[in-house]
């Protein structure tokens, strides 16, 4: 079993397991198996967008992207202290803008 691993992985290949001349499993390498996750993750999203487009449900692209810009303008002009002193390396607002004020 060990020897047939190896040489699965070393192929990234399938190995076919039958049973009296009929397919009964199959056997395939991790990175082979992972990949066809992706992929079928990939297709379920397909189907999904599809299923929405078909239903009416989706918004223009230009709707989505405004109102992205509406939310990054807001939090711009909303006062950052706190962020601002956690980046710098102290929690405490009152502190932070103690020490912004004396710049």
């Amino acid at each position: 079993m060990a020897e047939a691993i190896r040489k699965l992985n070393a192929s990234q290949g399938t190995t076919i397991i039958t049973r009296n001349g009929e397919a009964k499993a199959a056997l395939i390498d991790i990175k082979v198996c992972e990949d066809l996750q992706e992929t079928l993750t990939v297709l379920e999203m397909i189907v999904q967008g599809n299923k929405n487009l078909t239903e009416g449900r989706f918004r223009p692209a230009e709707q989505v992207l405004k109102e992205f810009e509406e939310r990054i303008n807001y939090q711009l002009a909303k006062p950052n202290i706190f962020v601002f002193g956690i980046i710098h390396g102290n929690r405490n607002p009152g502190e932070v803008l103690r020490q912004r004020m004396l710049i």
